[in-house]
């Protein structure tokens, strides 16, 4: 139906001119018509793939939220804690007097230290042993002085990345693609709900001043500002007044300045 009406108004665009105004005005009318008899089960086809679409996409962020539970549950508090108190009195001894004049009991060698400590971590395979040296490592830098300060902020910026790596497991990976292709989808099927509005005469539903079933449809999914993140919202969370949408706390609380 949708194929079929932007092929007549294409059609109606590139030859209107060399119509007659009789010929333009039954032309135009029955584009109206068409619209209005394809309206509304293209209007509900529409919506209905925008809401399937949204589901998917809310589906999909909380199974990535549950592989990211998994990961942080799947740690034994007290195995870790006792790797972590290990590494961090490593670490101590490594940095003690560190960059200080060996004649004056300084360490100059602590970078040394702390390269042989991050290597055996990273040779034991023991997850917990490194995730608790990667971890203290990270957080060493501000004890380290003098010469060992630059090699040291290397070791930290290393150990943050495989602490990184550490921490992200399979199931995060797929589930993050999973989320990215619902997101995609999202936006193609936002796209394509926009252009049927305008197809079937009912205008852009972004306009600021946009009204109907498809303005409010794209109103279930709104971009925060700040921080970019997408907030989704039912359909019934929105209310028409003076022709703009308002959510409902704020449309109640304009209804009561009336």
């Amino acid at each position: 139906m949708v194929k079929s009406l932007k092929a007549a108004r294409e059609e109606f665009r590139q030859y209107a001119g060399m119509m007659t105004q009789y010929e333009r005005s039954v032309i135009e009318r029955d584009i109206k018509e068409q619209s209005e008899r394809a309206f509304p089960a293209v209007t509900a086809g529409a919506i209905g793939e925008w809401k399937q679409a949204i589901k998917r996409y809310k589906e999909a962020g909380k199974a990535y939220n549950r592989e990211v539970t998994n990961e942080i549950t799947r740690w034994d508090a007290d195995r870790l804690n006792a790797q972590l108190q290990q590494a961090s009195t490593l670490v101590n001894l490594a940095v003690q007097g560190s960059g200080g004049n060996i004649l004056e009991g300084g360490n100059p060698g602590s970078a040394a230290k702390l390269e042989a400590l991050y290597s055996e971590a990273v040779q034991s395979g023991d997850i917990y042993r490194q995730r608790a040296t990667f971890e203290v490592l990270k957080a060493a830098l501000p004890k380290v002085s003098g010469d060992d300060r630059m090699p040291a902020n290397r070791l930290a910026k290393l150990s943050e990345r495989e602490l990184s790596a550490l921490r992200v497991t399979d199931g995060m990976v797929a589930a993050k693609e999973a989320q990215g292709q619902a997101l995609d989808e999202l936006l193609n099927i936002r796209n394509e709900l926009i252009d049927v509005s305008v197809t079937l005469g009912e205008g852009n539903p972004t306009h600021p001043m946009a009204s109907g079933a498809f303005a409010q449809a794209l109103m279930m999914v709104q971009q925060d500002r700040e921080t970019g993140e997408l907030k989704i919202y039912s359909d019934d969370e929105w209310q028409l007044i003076g022709g703009v949408f308002y959510p409902k706390n704020t449309a109640e609380q304009k209804e009561g300045e009336k």
